[in-house]
């Protein structure tokens, strides 16, 4: 089993890249996933270049901030002030109800931005393969997916994550029964479906992906308990061959207490003794 212990917004802004920083340099991170548009983008590269064995993908990000891109350029992606600002089911709805001519237009849109983005990373990084994921799961939705893969051997895609969950119980606390019962399942449920559909176009392009997911059940909330419980729940033979992604979103500020939490929770010994165990035989490299 290959354990992949994920940080999101990396670059996004300083107190997220301090926690990411902080999460790998002492606990159990293993791997991160820089936003070209952040706001620290330049600063985290250069923290990143100077660490060994740290797993680099890019958070593809249409849904805020200002765009890579020149906003002319992306127009149906942006608002008024030139920043991008469509919510998940926005953009789908939009590219859906819209006229033949007007998908192919938005696509076009996504795959320049998504490219301006990915090119803007390869300028640190050189001619690696590009591991790529997305600002909340935006990559997920279907024709922003197909743009992605379409960009496979341009700009040499190896790996898109797929955020397929096995649902799972954890019922540590009262607190973790609300995730039962809110905007979390909703997300779970659709994601577990858009993956199905991913992994079979994955597949035929030769694109690699992670088997499992962990962290959409618990955005927000994660811990090492919510780990070991969903890990519990797939079997020996599910284990062995796969590769498993565990997201959190360690933050380095008073004002984002459940980041903090997810920030302590990674520095736990006993945490990273698990994580140790699954990742002797498979350390990352950058190559």
């Amino acid at each position: 089993m290959k354990l992949v212990v994920h940080a999101d917004d990396f670059g996004l802004t300083r107190e997220t890249t301090e926690g990411v920083l902080e999460a790998f340099d002492h606990g159990a991170l293993t791997s991160t996933s820089i936003v070209a548009n952040g706001t620290f983008f330049d600063e985290a590269m250069e923290e990143y270049l100077k660490r060994k064995n740290f797993r680099l993908a890019i958070h593809l990000n249409l849904a805020e901030g200002k765009p890579v891109s020149a906003p002319n350029r992306i127009p149906l992606l942006v608002n008024t002030q030139g920043e991008l600002s469509r919510t998940f089911l926005g953009l789908w709805k939009n590219f859906m109800l819209s006229s033949p001519e007007e998908r192919l237009q938005l696509k076009q849109q996504v795959k320049h931005e998504l490219s301006a983005q990915i090119l803007k990373v390869k300028k640190w990084t050189g001619g690696q393969p590009i591991e790529a994921d997305g600002h909340l799961h935006y990559h997920m939705i279907p024709f922003i997916f197909d743009a992605l893969v379409e960009l496979k051997n341009e700009l040499n895609i190896s790996y898109i994550r797929l955020p397929y969950e096995k649902f799972f119980f954890c019922l540590d606390s009262v607190k973790c029964l609300k995730n039962y019962f809110g905007p979390n399942m909703i997300k779970h449920i659709l994601l577990n479906r858009l993956s199905r559909e991913g992994k079979k176009v994955l597949d035929r392009h030769g694109i690699r992906h992670c088997d499992f997911f962990i962290g959409v059940l618990f955005t927000g909330n994660m811990s090492e308990s919510i780990v070991r419980s969903a890990l519990s729940r797939l079997s020996p033979q599910e284990k062995e061959p796969a590769t498993i992604e565990v997201l959190f979103h360690p933050h380095k500020s008073g004002r984002e207490k459940r980041s903090l939490k997810e920030l302590a929770e990674l520095k736990k010994e006993t945490f990273k003794n698990l994580v140790g165990e699954c990742v002797k035989n498979a350390a990352f490299s950058r190559h």
